[in-house]
C-alpha cells in the first residue's frame, strides 16, 4: 500500500506524523520514556521505548495516532507477525506471543536452549526456535517447546538468519550508541512497510 507524502518524525519522547505536502502534523503522541526504534508495518507502528527500570513495546495506529496498547517488554531481535500474534524472544530468551488486537500475553515460555541464543523462525507455519547447537518447534497455540527435525532442505547448524515477510527488525538490545539502543529505525517516507519488509499478515 503506497502512502504518500506522510513521514514518521521522532523527538527524544514524542512521536508525530508530518504531512509534507499540507506541511502539517497529522497528529502527535508522547510517551512517558525515551524513544528507542520505531517501526512501521501497514496501519501499525511499533515503538520501542526505555527507561532506568525497564522496555516498553507500544503499538500505534499509523493513521490516527492512536495508542492501542502498551506492555511492558524487550524484543532482543526481531518480531513475527502470524494470524493476528506478535511472536519474539526477550531479553531473557523466552518466547514471547501477544495479541495484536489487545497485547494480552497469550503465553510466554523459556526456550530451553542451554549454551546458546536463539533465532526465531516461521517456517510452513510452525514456529521454530534455532541455533547452531539446537532447534526446537514452538505450539503456536499452548506455547509448549519440543525438540524437532529441521524443514527439508535446511540445516540449523550452518544457518546465519532466516528473513521472510512477517519478520520485523524491532530490536531493543543495547549497543554503543548514546541512547544504549541499536540504531534507531526511522520509518515513514512513501511505502507501507518502510526499510523492514512487507507486512506479511499484520493487516
Amino acid at each position: 500500500m503506497l502512502v504518500k507524502a506522510q513521514l514518521l518524525v521522532a523527538e527524544k519522547k514524542i512521536l508525530s506524523k508530518y504531512n509534507s505536502e499540507k506541511l502539517q502534523f497529522d497528529w502527535t503522541t508522547e510517551f512517558e520514556n525515551k524513544i528507542g526504534k520505531i517501526v512501521r508495518v501497514d496501519n501499525f507502528v511499533f515503538v520501542t521505548t526505555v527507561s532506568w527500570k525497564a522496555f516498553h513495546l507500544s503499538l500505534l495506529d499509523f493513521h490516527s495516532g492512536k495508542l492501542l496498547w502498551t506492555v511492558k517488554a524487550a524484543p532482543y531481535s526481531h518480531v513475527i507477525i502470524h494470524e493476528n500474534v506478535l511472536y519474539f524472544l526477550d531479553s531473557s530468551m523466552k518466547v514471547n506471543a501477544l495479541s495484536m488486537e489487545t497485547g494480552t500475553e497469550l503465553f510466554r515460555v523459556k526456550s530451553t536452549f542451554r549454551w546458546s541464543a536463539p533465532q526465531l523462525a516461521l517456517i510452513n507455519n510452525k514456529l521454530y526456535l534455532y541455533s547452531k547447537k539446537q532447534q526446537a518447534v514452538v505450539d503456536l497455540k499452548y506455547g509448549t517447546v519440543s525438540h524437532a527435525k529441521a524443514p527439508q532442505g535446511i540445516d540449523f547448524s550452518k544457518v546465519f538468519t532466516i528473513i521472510d515477510e512477517q519478520q520485523i527488525n524491532l530490536s531493543a538490545t543495547k549497543s554503543g550508541s548514546d541512547d544504549g539502543f541499536a540504531a534507531v529505525g526511522m520509518v515513514g517516507s512513501d511505502h507501507s512497510g518502510g526499510d523492514f519488509g512487507g507486512g506479511g499478515d499484520a493487516g
